[in-house]
This record gives C-alpha cells, structure tokens and sequence, in this order.
C-alpha cells in the first residue's frame, strides 16, 4: 500500500514545499468536510488541525491562507501533477481495468466550477480510476480537447495503454478514425438515428432482405430486471468495419413517472464483441458516468469549487483525482487482503478516515515534511 505514496513522496522532493503542503491539504480535506479556499483557510486556523497538519513547524500563524492556496494553484505545473497520476496507474494492477480481457477506457466532457473539461477513466468494478482532463473554453470545443487528451495519453503511457474506448453519440465516425490511429477501439451508444448504419439497420430489421443480415437476441436481464432485444449487423462505415446495433429494453418493475421502455444505439469497431458484451459495455459508460462524476463530486463537491481562474480549477482537479484514486486502490488491497471493514464505512469519507487511522497515513505524511 505504501509503494503509492513512495511516489507522492518522490515527486515531492522535485517542487516547492508550499506545493506539496497544497497536496497534503486537498488529499485530505474533502475527508473533513471543507471544500472551499474559504473553508479550508477556517478549518486550518484552529488549533486542532494546525498540529494535524503539522503547521507547528512554520513561522506563520496559519498553514496557508485562502489567497494563497489558489495563487499557489494558479503558478503549479499541471502537469507536475499529472505525472504522479500516471505513475500511480503505472503501478496499479491493470487487470482491475479490464473486461473479459479488454482494457477500457471512457472519455466524457463535464463542468468543474462553471469551466468545462474533458475526462478520462478508466473502468472497473473495484477501483475506478480518474486518469486525466483537458480544459476547453466553450461548448462545441469537447471533441478537440478530448483529441488533445488521448494524445497526450498515448504519449505518456504508450498506445496500449488501453484497448476500447466508450464514448457517447457526440462522438462519431470522426473520433472512431483517431482512435484507431492511436491504436484505439471504440463502442459509441447513441440515441441518433440519422447515421447511415444506423439507418441501414433500421431498414433491414423487418425485411426478406435483412433476414441473412441482421442477427436478433432475446434475453431477460435478472440483475438489472428487465427483458430486452437486440439486433445486430456488421457494416463498413467510410473504410472502417463496424458493427451496429439496436437494443430495446423493457422494465419488469416501473417507478412512478418513469417509462418502461426505452432504446438506444451502438456502433463499434470492437468487431468480435458479442450482441451481449456490447450491450453491457453501454451500460458501463453509463454506470461509470453516475459512478465517477457522482462520486468524485459527492467526495470533493467538484461543481461548487470557488474559483474563476481555470488554471486553478485544472490542478486542485488534478489533486482531488489523486486523492480519488488512492483511496480506491488503498480500499481494493484492503478488501484484497482480507481486511473487513467497520460496520457503516461504507461511504467514501467514512472509508478513508478509517484507513487514515489504521495505517498511520499521517504519521508518514509528517515524516516526509519534517524530512524536507
């Protein structure tokens, strides 16, 4: 578990102490409720958290204040910061981002603070991992930025580093060609149905013609409760060879106001995928849209940060997706090891806190500052 701060602490020997102060601070913040310059520089100044953060130490009264922090933020590197995430995913286990043998990624566009970004994960059912962002200034920029982000992913971890990117249906035969270039797969889910193979598979569906051409299952979804169908074909979109489908689905149990049925879209070049396997990898991108975003926001209040310096809103994003991550992998070798955790910890806040007690984390984290 240590080998991921070996990393923080590594980096931390190459930038100012006041940076890394900044890291230790919004590492642990978010646990205690502060999510704000503002509140950050109010929780620091009592006496309790002043010896927590070991500001004893320092000459000036308080461990840094509100100005300070985002004037700090403003002048950081980013991608100081970036490298720390690569690192930490260089030395995760890579088989927590993989589905029956596939590495996958998602990429999707999201508001911090009013400031748009493009976002990198990395799916897994057990550690969920944040990658990386690329601002972009506006809307209809989210396509060049998440252009710019792959290829400063590739560049960094290696064309491998991933197998199959899910995207949604803003994403088309455009983002499909890059990838590929980069050495990319892609599964896109749309509700678009004016794209040609899209079109093409509508056509065929209830004709003669289709009969040796659309393949159709059947099947009840017990987990998710609930029946639906799927028509499938393979089809050659501008050169490349894909394969589209249609799923329809159908609620066995409804709430109140919501519509039992619904349909959706999914072109890939993820050719030997099963009917199945492509409908759960919609799901996914789905599942780690409301699993990622959520839950980073839930833990770090990410639409609420107070600052209208862009470059600010990118590296405090950085740190909290650090953050983020480490507490997933400390909370996967946790579970790994056998290690049981307290009845009602099963939040995130309430997780890291216990993990925090039992391993010393702070304790190292003082050794490494009074070490400077």
């Amino acid at each position: 578990m240590y080998n991921y701060f070996n990393l923080i602490k590594d980096w931390r020997k190459k930038v100012q102490i006041p940076l890394f102060t900044i890291l230790k601070i919004f590492f642990l913040l978010p646990v205690f409720r502060a999510y704000s310059f503002l509140q950050a520089d109010q929780l620091l100044r009592d006496k309790l958290f002043k010896q927590f953060f070991n500001a004893k130490a320092r000459k000036h009264k308080s461990v840094l204040s509100d100005s300070h922090m985002s004037n700090i933020l403003f002048k950081l590197d980013s991608n100081k910061i970036r490298e720390i995430l690569y690192k930490i995913f260089g030395k995760s286990d890579k088989r927590l981002y993989t589905y029956n043998g596939l590495r996958i990624g998602v990429i999707d566009g999201t508001v911090l603070s009013k400031h748009y970004a493009s976002v990198f994960h990395l799916f897994s059912k057990k550690a969920p991992f944040i990658l990386d962002l690329e601002k972009y200034e506006k809307r209809g920029k989210e396509l060049v930025a998440s252009k710019k982000l792959i290829k400063r992913l590739t560049r960094k971890l290696g064309k491998n580093f991933v197998d199959l990117v899910l995207m949604d249906g803003l994403y088309r035969k455009d983002m499909i060609k890059f990838l590929k270039n980069q050495g990319i797969n892609s599964l896109i889910k749309t509700s678009e149905e004016r794209l040609a193979p899209i079109e093409e598979l509508n056509l065929l569906i209830n004709s003669k013609v289709g009969e040796d051409t659309v393949k159709r299952i059947r099947y009840l979804d017990r987990n998710r409760n609930e029946k639906y169908e799927i028509y499938s074909m393979e089809y050659e979109w501008n050169g490349e060879k894909i394969k589209v489908a249609k799923v329809t689905e159908e609620k066995l149990k409804v709430r109140k106001g919501e519509d039992a049925n619904s349909k959706f879209y999914i072109i890939t070049n993820q050719t030997e995928l099963s009917m199945y396997e492509m409908r759960e990898l919609a799901k996914m991108r789905w599942n780690i849209e409301n699993n990622g975003f959520k839950e980073l926001s839930s833990y770090a209040k990410t639409k609420h940060l107070y600052s209208k310096k862009v470059e600010v809103i990118e590296s405090l994003m950085l740190i909290y997706f650090i953050s983020y991550d480490l507490m997933k992998l400390f909370k996967y070798e946790l579970e790994l090891a056998g290690e049981a955790w307290p009845d009602g910890y099963g939040k995130v806040k309430k997780s890291f806190i216990h993990f925090v007690r039992m391993v010393g984390l702070l304790s190292e984290i003082n050794k490494w500052e009074n070490t400077s």
